[in-house]
């Protein structure tokens, strides 16, 4: 995971986050990652509003800039890597991609978690990705990183190169090392740090 500096964006992020997303119960929450938590933060409630989906829009444009990669033609001049497309698994990255790419021009992708039975029988749905397309994969909360590593999977299996992994909010250390263990960059925009949590336990 990487501390950075509390930019407008992401200060407006936490507080979307803290106001938005946050809940807090007696009865301890069990987290998709399998892991108990009293704190459970739920993203898409906090995305429900155009404005909202804005403003998580514009942390993730300018948090990937900061790592190095331009999600607008007016940042290529920065020598920042450029990427063709942005998602990752259904449905925690679908708002996200959505709205970055809407902000930005870019191509957006779902991964589907079962391949599609009809069709075109597709894994991989929106941006056509191939050999040499350069991706950036997000993800709204990550835990064990088991979800954005699915998705990484998948792209990397159509060919795709991943320049870089995203989540508006890790709630662990255990993601961070996996994506270093793939050899995959990686940024959380906010940590339990940020929110005032203790971390999980994986």
């Amino acid at each position: 995971m990487v501390s950075d500096p509390l930019r407008p964006s992401k200060v407006a992020l936490i507080k979307l986050l803290s106001e938005k997303a946050y809940m807090r119960s007696e009865e301890p929450f069990q987290l998709a990652s399998g892991a108990w938590s009293h704190d459970y933060i739920d993203c898409r409630r906090a995305m429900a509003l155009g404005a909202d989906l804005g403003v998580v829009a514009a942390a993730v444009v300018e948090q990937a800039l900061a790592s190095g990669v331009a999600l607008m033609e007016k940042h290529s001049e920065n020598q920042a890597i450029e990427v063709q497309a942005i998602g990752g698994l259904t449905m925690g990255a679908d708002p996200i991609s959505h709205a970055v790419a809407l902000v930005t021009g870019l191509s957006w992708f779902s991964v589907r978690k079962n391949v599609k039975s009809h069709g075109a029988k597709r894994t991989i749905e929106g941006a056509q990705i191939e050999s040499g397309t350069k991706v950036m994969v997000v993800d709204d909360v990550v835990t064990s990183g088991s979800s954005i590593i699915d998705a990484i999977d998948s792209v990397i299996q159509s060919g795709g190169d991943v320049v870089l992994a995203m989540a508006l909010l890790d709630r662990s250390y255990a993601t961070g090392k996996a994506m270093e263990a793939m050899d995959i960059p990686y940024v959380a925009i906010t940590t339990f740090e940020d929110l005032g949590i203790e971390p999980v336990e994986i």
